[in-house]
């Protein structure tokens, strides 16, 4: 479990910034991405696909996967300047 932000959380600031300044990705389409995400990564399927990659990850809590998306929108709108 984690807390509300940890090291991952530069990392969905950063593909917010690559899905709109490499990928031009509307904003709408970004949120929608991120949002897929964070329900993705918390189903059995998500932990199996981190336990293969060999990373310890047993789920967030709601809150910490909110402030991963709010993250992700961060960096599309800083790229949006």
């Amino acid at each position: 479990m984690h807390g509300t932000v940890d090291t991952w959380t530069v990392v969905h600031h950063l593909w917010g910034a690559y899905f709109k300044g490499v990928c031009s990705l509307s904003w709408r389409t970004t949120l929608a991405c991120a949002t897929l995400w964070e329900l993705f990564e918390n189903t059995n399927a998500g932990r199996a696909f981190w336990a293969f990659l060999g990373i310890d990850f047993d789920g967030d809590t709601a809150a910490h996967a909110v402030t991963d998306i709010v993250a992700t929108m961060t960096g599309w709108c800083v790229c949006a300047l």
